[in-house]
Protein backbone atom coordinates (compact mmCIF):
# COMPACT_ATOMS: atom_id res chain seq x y z
CA UNK A 1 0.00 0.00 0.00
CA UNK A 2 2.83 1.97 0.14
CA UNK A 3 2.54 3.40 -3.31
CA UNK A 4 -1.13 4.32 -2.60
CA UNK A 5 0.01 6.36 0.59
CA UNK A 6 3.00 8.23 -1.41
CA UNK A 7 0.20 9.24 -3.67
CA UNK A 8 -1.91 10.88 -0.90
CA UNK A 9 0.74 12.30 0.97
CA UNK A 10 1.63 14.06 -2.68
CA UNK A 11 -1.93 15.13 -2.91
CA UNK A 12 -1.95 16.51 0.96
CA UNK A 13 1.49 18.54 0.30
CA UNK A 14 0.43 19.98 -2.83
CA UNK A 15 -3.48 20.43 -2.92
CA UNK A 16 -4.19 20.51 1.01
CA UNK A 17 -7.50 22.78 0.87
CA UNK A 18 -8.94 20.66 -2.40
CA UNK A 19 -11.58 18.60 -2.12
CA UNK A 20 -10.24 14.66 -1.07
CA UNK A 21 -14.28 13.13 0.08
CA UNK A 22 -17.34 14.96 -1.00
CA UNK A 23 -20.50 13.24 0.86
CA UNK A 24 -24.23 14.70 0.46
CA UNK A 25 -23.00 17.33 -1.76
CA UNK A 26 -20.83 18.83 0.94
CA UNK A 27 -16.39 18.58 1.45
CA UNK A 28 -16.21 15.86 4.09
CA UNK A 29 -12.29 16.21 4.20
CA UNK A 30 -9.97 17.72 2.47
CA UNK A 31 -6.66 16.35 1.18
CA UNK A 32 -4.89 17.25 4.47
CA UNK A 33 -7.77 16.52 6.52
CA UNK A 34 -7.72 12.91 5.31
CA UNK A 35 -3.92 12.70 6.35
CA UNK A 36 -4.84 14.00 9.71
CA UNK A 37 -8.40 11.65 10.53
CA UNK A 38 -6.05 8.59 9.05
CA UNK A 39 -3.33 9.25 11.06
CA UNK A 40 -5.41 9.43 14.25
CA UNK A 41 -7.29 6.27 13.57
CA UNK A 42 -3.91 4.44 12.54
CA UNK A 43 -2.75 5.41 16.07
CA UNK A 44 -6.10 4.13 17.58
CA UNK A 45 -5.89 0.64 15.76
CA UNK A 46 -1.82 0.53 16.60
CA UNK A 47 -3.13 0.94 20.25
CA UNK A 48 -6.12 -1.63 20.02
CA UNK A 49 -3.48 -4.28 18.83
CA UNK A 50 -3.46 -3.46 14.91
CA UNK A 51 -0.16 -4.85 12.68
CA UNK A 52 0.76 -6.72 10.15
CA UNK A 53 -1.71 -9.09 8.77
CA UNK A 54 -4.46 -8.06 11.86
CA UNK A 55 -7.66 -8.21 10.21
CA UNK A 56 -9.81 -5.13 10.66
CA UNK A 57 -13.72 -6.02 10.50
CA UNK A 58 -15.18 -2.52 8.42
CA UNK A 59 -18.88 -3.14 9.42
CA UNK A 60 -20.39 0.22 8.20
CA UNK A 61 -22.03 1.66 5.13
CA UNK A 62 -20.27 3.20 2.30
CA UNK A 63 -18.89 6.89 3.16
CA UNK A 64 -15.85 9.18 4.26
CA UNK A 65 -15.58 6.94 7.73
CA UNK A 66 -15.41 3.68 5.82
CA UNK A 67 -12.85 5.34 3.70
CA UNK A 68 -10.88 6.51 6.58
CA UNK A 69 -11.25 3.08 8.22
CA UNK A 70 -9.31 1.46 5.47
CA UNK A 71 -6.55 3.61 5.14
CA UNK A 72 -5.73 3.65 8.74
CA UNK A 73 -6.47 -0.16 9.44
CA UNK A 74 -3.65 -0.50 5.98
CA UNK A 75 -1.70 2.66 7.54
CA UNK A 76 -1.28 0.31 10.81
CA UNK A 77 -0.24 -2.58 8.48
CA UNK A 78 -3.71 -4.43 8.87
CA UNK A 79 -6.58 -6.19 6.51
CA UNK A 80 -9.84 -4.58 6.00
CA UNK A 81 -12.74 -7.46 6.05
CA UNK A 82 -15.88 -5.29 4.68
CA UNK A 83 -18.92 -6.55 5.60
CA UNK A 84 -22.03 -4.75 3.98
CA UNK A 85 -24.20 -3.70 7.31
CA UNK A 86 -27.16 -4.49 4.79
CA UNK A 87 -26.76 -8.23 4.97
CA UNK A 88 -28.69 -10.56 7.67
CA UNK A 89 -27.47 -10.39 10.61
CA UNK A 90 -27.02 -14.49 10.73
CA UNK A 91 -24.73 -13.99 7.46
CA UNK A 92 -22.78 -11.01 8.68
CA UNK A 93 -22.39 -13.48 12.14
CA UNK A 94 -20.86 -15.90 10.24
CA UNK A 95 -18.46 -13.79 7.92
CA UNK A 96 -16.92 -12.27 10.96
CA UNK A 97 -16.49 -15.32 12.28
CA UNK A 98 -14.87 -16.78 9.68
CA UNK A 99 -12.69 -13.76 9.33
CA UNK A 100 -10.63 -14.37 11.95
CA UNK A 101 -11.15 -10.55 12.90
CA UNK A 102 -9.92 -9.38 16.27
CA UNK A 103 -11.00 -5.54 15.88
CA UNK A 104 -14.47 -4.19 14.97
CA UNK A 105 -14.50 -0.66 13.09
CA UNK A 106 -18.20 1.16 12.51
CA UNK A 107 -21.67 -1.09 13.86
CA UNK A 108 -21.08 -3.97 16.28
CA UNK A 109 -21.01 -7.42 15.04
CA UNK A 110 -20.94 -10.72 16.34
CA UNK A 111 -19.46 -10.89 19.55
CA UNK A 112 -16.97 -8.19 17.80
CA UNK A 113 -17.27 -4.72 19.49
CA UNK A 114 -15.64 -1.62 18.14
CA UNK A 115 -12.46 0.20 18.51
CA UNK A 116 -13.43 2.64 21.47
CA UNK A 117 -12.00 5.80 19.03
CA UNK A 118 -9.09 7.84 17.14
CA UNK A 119 -5.60 7.79 19.09
CA UNK A 120 -4.07 11.35 19.55
CA UNK A 121 -3.01 13.52 16.36
CA UNK A 122 -0.19 11.80 14.44
CA UNK A 123 1.88 12.04 11.18
CA UNK A 124 0.41 9.00 9.04
CA UNK A 125 2.71 6.77 8.71
CA UNK A 126 2.49 4.34 6.04
CA UNK A 127 3.33 0.73 7.19
CA UNK A 128 6.47 -0.68 5.86
CA UNK A 129 6.92 -2.03 2.42
CA UNK A 130 5.79 -5.47 1.49
CA UNK A 131 4.14 -6.25 -1.47
CA UNK A 132 3.57 -9.82 -0.50
CA UNK A 133 1.10 -8.54 3.55
CA UNK A 134 -2.30 -9.44 3.03
CA UNK A 135 -4.56 -6.05 2.75
CA UNK A 136 -8.21 -7.47 1.89
CA UNK A 137 -10.15 -9.82 3.00
CA UNK A 138 -13.20 -10.37 0.50
CA UNK A 139 -15.70 -12.88 0.91
CA UNK A 140 -17.70 -14.27 -2.31
CA UNK A 141 -21.36 -14.07 -2.91
CA UNK A 142 -22.01 -17.50 -1.85
CA UNK A 143 -23.84 -18.66 -4.84
CA UNK A 144 -22.29 -22.34 -4.98
CA UNK A 145 -22.67 -23.23 -1.29
CA UNK A 146 -20.56 -21.07 1.56
CA UNK A 147 -19.50 -18.00 0.94
CA UNK A 148 -15.41 -18.17 0.51
CA UNK A 149 -13.00 -15.67 2.03
CA UNK A 150 -10.29 -14.29 -1.10
CA UNK A 151 -7.39 -13.14 0.27
CA UNK A 152 -5.84 -10.34 -2.01
CA UNK A 153 -2.21 -8.99 -1.47
CA UNK A 154 -1.17 -5.51 -0.99
CA UNK A 155 0.90 -5.22 -4.28
CA UNK A 156 -2.23 -6.46 -6.30
CA UNK A 157 -4.67 -4.15 -4.90
CA UNK A 158 -2.43 -1.35 -5.63
CA UNK A 159 -1.40 -2.65 -9.09
CA UNK A 160 -5.08 -2.64 -10.08
CA UNK A 161 -5.89 0.36 -8.59
CA UNK A 162 -2.45 2.26 -10.65
CA UNK A 163 -4.12 0.15 -14.21
CA UNK A 164 -6.96 1.83 -13.59
CA UNK A 165 -6.26 4.95 -13.04
CA UNK A 166 -3.94 4.70 -16.15
CA UNK A 167 -6.87 3.20 -18.71
CA UNK A 168 -9.72 5.69 -17.18
CA UNK A 169 -7.31 8.69 -17.68
CA UNK A 170 -7.92 10.09 -14.54
CA UNK A 171 -6.70 12.49 -12.40
CA UNK A 172 -6.93 15.88 -10.23
CA UNK A 173 -10.07 17.63 -10.22
CA UNK A 174 -12.10 14.24 -11.41
CA UNK A 175 -14.94 12.42 -9.59
CA UNK A 176 -15.50 8.89 -9.01
CA UNK A 177 -18.79 7.35 -7.51
CA UNK A 178 -18.79 4.91 -5.09
CA UNK A 179 -21.55 3.09 -6.62
CA UNK A 180 -21.36 -0.83 -5.20
CA UNK A 181 -22.09 -2.48 -2.05
CA UNK A 182 -18.40 -2.47 0.72
CA UNK A 183 -19.14 -5.89 0.32
CA UNK A 184 -18.46 -6.27 -3.85
CA UNK A 185 -15.11 -6.88 -4.82
CA UNK A 186 -14.89 -4.00 -7.44
CA UNK A 187 -16.06 -1.49 -4.60
CA UNK A 188 -12.60 -1.05 -3.66
CA UNK A 189 -12.03 0.29 -6.95
CA UNK A 190 -14.51 2.95 -6.25
CA UNK A 191 -12.64 4.39 -4.06
CA UNK A 192 -9.03 3.40 -4.56
CA UNK A 193 -8.95 4.79 -7.76
CA UNK A 194 -9.89 8.07 -6.85
CA UNK A 195 -7.38 8.24 -3.76
CA UNK A 196 -4.12 7.14 -6.49
CA UNK A 197 -5.46 9.29 -9.27
CA UNK A 198 -5.69 12.72 -6.51
CA UNK A 199 -9.45 12.57 -7.90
Amino acid sequence: MNRLFERILSWARVRPDEAALVHGGAVFHTWAELVTAVGARAEGLREAGVGPEVRVLLHRDPGPDWVVDALATWAAGGAIVPVDPALPARRKNDLASQAGAHVCLGLPIGVHGCVPGDGPPAPLRPPPRDPARLAWLIFSSGSTGAPKGVLVTCGNAVDVFAAQVEALALGPGDRCAWLLSPGVDASLSDVGVALFAGA
